[in-house]
């Protein structure tokens, strides 16, 4: 990764499958990529030395899956009671992106609303399966 120093200013890091990683409350975040689903964002935990590297290949190890990973997320999420109301006239799931964590097959895939731009509907995922819906806005 190449570091861009620059003390008035917010860290960044640059990754070659991320792209530029910025640092902001224990976390580095990319901007939106291209992948296989479209443009993501991808969120790793880290400190102001740089992103967390097991985070980093985590999230690495899965972007080969993604297609698969998103479909999963999508189905879970519409299969929750609470989750269909909340989206009831505000449109349709968009995927924004994925937030890893340090142990193997945890994380959070993001969807936003297309009507409703401040939903948030994230899927958490322990051990490669979803196992809860957060919904916000």
């Amino acid at each position: 990764m190449v570091w861009f120093p620059m003390f008035w200013k917010k860290l960044k890091v640059q990754h070659p499958e991320f792209g530029t990683l910025t640092y902001s409350s224990d976390s580095w975040a990319s901007a939106d990529f291209p992948s296989s689903v479209g443009p993501i964002y991808v969120r790793v935990p880290g400190d102001k030395s740089g992103p967390n590297g097991e985070a980093i290949s985590n999230a690495q190890a899965l972007m080969s899956d993604l297609p698969s990973i998103v479909n999963t997320a999508e189905r879970f999420a519409l299969s929750d009671t609470n989750t269909r109301e909340f989206m009831e006239y505000n449109g349709d799931l968009t995927l924004d992106g994925l937030a890893f964590d340090v142990e193997p097959g945890t994380f959070t895939v993001a969807f936003g609303l297309t009507e409703w731009p401040d939903a948030m509907i994230d899927v958490a995922f322990r051990e490669g399966n979803p196992v809860e819906v957060l919904l916000a806005d």
